[in-house]
């Protein structure tokens, strides 16, 4: 436990005091219970103090999910840092309590910046690549889904016969046949669908 008077020590020495809110979302709640200690423990030690940790259980949301969260009191080395932490641990929320008022010079302004668009730029990199990730990989899904549903429909299926086949909400499989009916590969015959030569 970090004294009163260490505290002020390092808000003397440039230190910021800031609470800090971090939330963690999934299921079954002893994973989330157990996964938001396991986050805090992997706070970096040499860019932060952590002074308080209040731990709040997790309660069930919509969805079957459980959300838990932890209130931290942290002192950072320096206003980077803090950034940085939001950066890499995306903080629910945020206040600093110490030192009320910041200086700082124009150079150390533009260092950090940088520092902060070097990021912006590199998260933004992973978001198109995850993207484009995701558009070959509902590609691959969409043509697997064609190809079953082309071996599922010789002799002719109807959409719930279909759905009980393949495991997918019947709104989903009828978007996917309406665009083979479009392609010719498929043909609506009453209510079954079959598939063409």
């Amino acid at each position: 436990m970090v004294s009163k008077k260490e505290i002020k020590a390092k808000v003397a020495q440039g230190w910021l005091l800031a609470k800090v809110i971090v939330e963690i979302v999934g299921k079954p709640k002893t994973h989330v219970d157990k996964t938001i200690k396991d986050y805090v423990k992997s706070m970096p030690s040499k860019t932060l103090i952590l002074v308080k940790e209040e731990y709040h259980k997790a309660i069930k949301h919509e969805g079957n999910l459980f959300a838990a969260f932890v209130e931290l009191d942290i002192l950072f080395s320096s206003l980077n840092d803090m950034v940085y932490f939001c950066f890499d641990f995306m903080p629910s929320s945020i206040e600093v309590y110490e030192p009320e008022e910041l200086t700082y010079k124009a150079r150390d302004i533009t260092a950090f910046i940088n520092d902060v668009q070097g990021r912006s730029h590199d998260l933004d990199l992973v978001a198109k690549q995850l993207k484009q990730q995701n558009i070959k990989l509902n590609e691959g899904f969409t043509s697997i889904l064609k190809n079953f549903i082309l071996i599922s429909c010789v002799g002719g299926r109807t959409i719930p016969e279909l759905q009980k086949i393949i495991g997918l909400e019947q709104k989903f499989i009828k978007k996917v046949i309406d665009l083979m009916i479009k392609e010719k590969r498929i043909k609506k015959d009453g209510e079954s669908y079959i598939t063409l030569k």
